[in-house]
């Protein structure tokens, strides 16, 4: 029956698009849409365009890869070819769920399992902490219809799914030692891994962090030589868990020093502000996602706790008892987290002390873990009460729940108040907004009333469901929102992108005005010079100038592609764009620019419903021969023939980048760079058989570490063969202090 709840929970909640009511599916924002925007909330399901750009785009383009045996190491159909893998927020390496992305509904489907294995997770955790089988599962529950789950369908929230595998590694780790006996390394070593190729290297972090504090808690709390094995079976698994993600690790490591980072090193973007700190337990007083571009809340914004879940966490630190240890760890991780991003001195001054994860936006990347944190005080809040325990006595109760509706009142008002930053206070709010702010303040007091009056009672089974009917609807509706801003009946204009596949071969097309957005190029098969990548590769951001005098930020021109002046630029700058093999300009027919330029060097190749496509008339070739003469013959990019009069050299309008190789005639050539950013070769005279291939400088090192990896988890399994999650028949010890 859990298992049914698990699985049931995260479809139930993800009703509108699952029954086709709304999508959320971003390949319809990928270009111009047929029609108005039609949506029931407006807004928009998702608090980060990434998981369009990167995750459908890239990580599609990941899994066709991997789909037709190739490693996706490289992405040839997005500037001028840039690293796909290394990159990391594609998760190109996160086998096997990224292969879901090759279905049309992939990114539903990749943040379901994830959602469903995390409540699994939290669950098993929960469980080999000791906690009453409900409790665990209303604990899980709540992990899996977490907030950052509700905002974000791309890699930010992946590695969350692991944190509840890798603190049910280190407790089975912890009741294995105290018995002598071999197990809870195994799902250390798979959590660790996976966590690693979810894609998120900041999320990662941080939750690396609490389960390294978690293993230093376990281990002051066991004595003698089991402490030594518990240290030996988590060093063990945190080990082969590395060596498991090696081959992206390494390359993302190797990559790096050669790449710019965007705003992702800003302390600036780490700082809730204005409006903001509402969202954390208010979410719905927003309504959808950014439904009003007027309002930056959601800017910064990982995710949420709603007022059921902070209130329970704070009635479970009421009833903590000297030997509840993991409880206080917790409740600590929440408060400095919390505290460093809203600004509090003593807790930022301490984040901005720690090397490295100084650098990460803890608003956005410490949330899966604090609503972790959150949703375990919640199930031992829930655990307390069922077995009858009144450490958290009636008045403590009213006061919490006094405390939590103090709060949320003073955070709503604050929030009014706030609008004075766009007018001249609450009268000039929408009724919109007025409408999401007083629903979601009454619906969350009531919920915390209703909470607090069934604690103050004996537990008993009536009363058990009523308590999971309020945490349903005050948990579940917020995380529904957001599916509700879907599209409905939504079409797409693909007359431009299927012209291009049919005549744009090996060339280039620049897009302007949001007919293809950044990196959708990849996704259908179409080389473009717009990309949005991070890490993005210093070579190609130095190279942007030489197309727009102006774009000392690359973001603005290849992001943002409706800039003012984007045609002027082209047209001042044409000869650039075509030495970088641009043949196809795609922009809109509303307002064609172009057009009114009257220039007769821009022929019209293409007039569709909603789109123009451009012609320029000298874009240099993909390959290209100087010297020779020589006669062609091209198979793919990584394959070509060549015969050649006399000796000359073959430019290949690709990145020049590390880990590119050449062979002719099956010997090793050198690579060479040609204009600064592409690649060339000095061709023999005679016949040559030409072939490219890419591999991170460093590749091999990786996949020997990935090997050893192999090897440590079938020891593992070995060792533990008879019992890896789940024993029919055992007996673990449980000392107070595990409660």
């Amino acid at each position: 029956m859990v298992a049914v709840i698990l699985i049931l929970l995260p479809l139930l909640a993800q009703w509108p698009e699952l029954s086709g009511f709304a999508t959320c599916n971003p390949i319809y924002d990928a270009g111009p849409r047929i029609g108005p925007r039609d949506s029931l909330l407006g807004g928009a399901c998702i608090n980060d365009g990434n998981v369009g750009g990167t995750l459908q785009a890239l990580g599609g383009a990941s899994a066709e890869q991997w789909l037709h045996g190739r490693v996706p190491w490289w992405n040839s159909l997005a500037a001028a070819g840039l690293p796909l893998a290394a990159e990391m927020q594609p998760a190109s390496f996160f086998l096997p769920f990224i292969l879901l992305l090759h279905f049309f509904s992939g990114v539903l489907w990749i943040k379901a399992v994830l959602q469903i294995l995390a409540g699994f997770f939290t669950f098993v955790c929960l469980r080999e902490m000791g906690l009453l089988c409900a409790a665990a599962l209303a604990g899980a529950a709540a992990f899996e219809l977490n907030g950052t789950y509700a905002w974000f369908g791309d890699a930010p929230a992946f590695p969350g799914t692991f944190l509840p595998l890798l603190i049910f590694a280190i407790e089975r780790s912890r009741h294995r030692a105290l018995q002598g006996r071999p197990g809870g390394a195994l799902p250390l070593a798979l959590g660790m891994g996976w966590m690693l190729l979810a894609g998120f290297p900041e999320t990662a972090l941080m939750n690396g962090l609490l389960a390294g504090a978690w293993s230093v808690l376990v281990l002051a709390r066991t004595p003698g030589r089991a402490r030594r094995a518990l240290f030996g079976k988590i060093a063990a698994g945190g080990l082969v868990g590395l060596a498991l993600s090696a081959p992206l690790t390494v390359a993302f490591i190797d990559d790096l020093p050669r790449s710019g980072l965007g705003l992702h090193w800003s302390v600036e973007f780490s700082l809730l502000q204005g409006g903001q700190p509402l969202v954390l337990l208010l979410p719905g007083a927003f309504g959808p996602p950014i439904a009003d571009l007027d309002l930056f809340a959601w800017q910064g914004a990982g995710g949420y706790l709603p007022a059921t879940v902070g209130f329970l966490a704070l009635v479970s630190m009421l009833a903590a008892r000297r030997r509840n240890p993991w409880r206080w760890l917790a409740a600590g991780w929440c408060a400095v987290w919390i505290g460093a991003f809203l600004g509090e001195p003593v807790t930022h001054a301490i984040w901005r002390a720690l090397p490295a994860v100084n650098q990460v936006q803890i608003s956005r990347y410490s949330m899966p873990s604090i609503e972790f944190c959150a949703c375990l005080l919640l199930a031992a809040a829930i655990d307390d009460w069922l077995l009858g325990r009144r450490s958290a006595r009636a008045p403590a109760l009213v006061a919490a729940a006094a405390a939590i509706i103090a709060l949320l009142t003073a955070l709503a008002v604050s929030d009014a108040a706030w609008f004075g930053r766009f007018g001249n206070g609450l009268h000039d709010m929408k009724p919109t907004n007025v409408i999401y702010l007083l629903v979601a303040l009454a619906s969350a007091i009531v919920a915390v009333g209703a909470t607090t009056a069934l604690l103050r009672a004996p537990a008993s089974h009536s009363r058990l469901r009523v308590l999971a009917v309020v945490l349903a609807a005050d948990i579940g509706i917020p995380f529904m929102l957001p599916t509700l801003a879907g599209l409905r009946h939504p079409r797409m204009d693909l007359s431009p992108i299927a012209w291009l596949r049919d005549h744009a071969g090996f060339s280039r097309t620049y897009t302007l005005g949001f007919q293809l957005n950044s990196n959708y190029g990849t996704y259908f098969g179409i080389d473009t010079l717009n990309a949005f990548s991070l890490p993005l590769p210093l070579a190609w951001a130095n190279y942007v100038p030489r197309l727009d005098i102006r774009a000392n930020d690359w973001f603005s021109m290849f992001v943002f592609h409706d800039r003012p002046g984007a045609v002027a630029t082209l047209q001042a700058h044409r000869a650039a764009f075509e030495q970088a093999g641009v043949r196809y300009i795609l922009l809109p027919r509303a307002g064609d620019e172009i057009a009114a330029l009257h220039d007769p060097a821009f022929h019209r190749a293409f007039d569709g419903e909603q789109s123009r496509i451009y012609e320029l008339p000298d874009a240099a070739p993909y390959f290209q021969i100087i010297g020779g003469p020589c006669s062609i013959a091209v198979k793919n990019r990584e394959r070509l023939d060549a015969d050649c009069a006399r000796p000359g050299h073959l430019v290949r309008r690709e990145m020049f980048f590390p880990g590119w190789h050449a062979r002719v005639n099956g010997h090793k050539a050198p690579l060479g760079e040609a204009q600064d950013i592409f690649q060339q070769i000095d061709l023999p005279a005679g016949h040559a058989s030409i072939q490219f291939f890419y591999a991170p400088p460093r590749a091999g090192l990786g996949w020997r570490l990935f090997v050893a990896g192999l090897a440590g988890v079938a020891v593992m399994v070995w060792q533990g063969r008879k019992d890896l999650f789940f024993e029919k028949k055992r007996q673990i010890i449980l000392l107070d202090s595990a409660r």
